[in-house]
């Protein structure tokens, strides 16, 4: 055990790639590695326009909001550690221009895949696009960095919820996941909807545990982690307990 170092002291001197940075969970993930490990080098956020709004303005709106005040009160210039990689994860190589691919490549310790769409009820080709591509994308993209420590995949525990005991290992599917994604590429949403989920109850558990055994078999070689959380609901102590910025989940009935 005396050889084990602390989180702070894994991540001094790392560059970490966050997808998903703008959501609920990514913009924690940020403000915790912010806080807690200062000594990082780098964050890099992937980010795309959206509702008339440029990647730069939506990263400038996560470190404004209340979730940073803490930090933002005791360490205003740590926000210079973030950088913008402007892409977006439905399209090939994340949407990363070459100049930014390099940055990717040479500089990039540590990946974490934040971004999904966890509504319950959304078509089959978009989540297939957004929780399920991005994988295939990442595994090669992953391949080509020089300095990779670690691939931090964000699943859910109910990716087979319908399991009595739910062990942290990779259930196989009942789908190939290269299949069901040249599937959405040729289908169209009507027939794709069509296709039986196999004892999912939607498709967000249903690409989410394709996503899964996709990242086992691809990126078998990769020194890769996937993190199942459960609900994921308010902040319950740090920065400060109740912060959440959105009314999806449980967030009225804690209210």
């Amino acid at each position: 055990m005396s050889n084990q170092i602390s989180i702070p002291e894994f991540y001094s001197g790392k560059n970490i790639f966050i997808t998903g940075g703008t959501g609920f969970l990514g913009k924690a993930i940020v403000e915790k590695l912010l806080r807690s490990c200062p000594e990082i080098d780098r964050i890099y956020l992937l980010a795309r326009a959206k509702k008339n709004k440029t990647a730069s303005e939506r990263i400038q709106e996560i470190t404004d909001a209340p979730l940073f005040d803490v930090i933002r009160a005791k360490n205003p210039e740590i926000f210079k550690k973030i950088s913008l990689l402007e892409g977006d994860i439905i399209k090939e190589n994340l949407g990363l221009s070459d100049n930014d691919l390099k940055i990717f490549y040479e500089k990039v310790n540590v990946i974490i895949h934040s971004a999904a769409t966890i509504s319950f009820n959304e078509p089959l080709k978009i989540a297939v696009n957004t929780n399920l591509q991005p994988i295939k994308e990442l595994i090669k993209l992953a391949r080509k960095t020089k300095r990779l420590d670690c691939l931090i995949h964000i699943s859910t525990i109910y990716t087979n919820w319908f399991e009595r005991d739910i062990r942290e290992k990779i259930y196989k599917p009942k789908y190939d996941p290269n299949e069901i994604i040249e599937m959405s590429k040729t289908l169209t949403d009507e027939e794709l909807n069509k296709i039986s989920l196999m004892g999912h109850a939607n498709t967000y558990t249903f690409t989410k545990s394709l996503a899964e055994y996709l990242l086992s078999q691809e990126g078998h070689d990769l020194p890769a982690v996937i993190f199942r959380p459960s609900v994921v609901t308010t902040t319950l102590k740090e920065p400060f307990p109740g912060w959440i910025d959105n009314w999806g989940g449980t967030a009225p009935t804690l209210l």
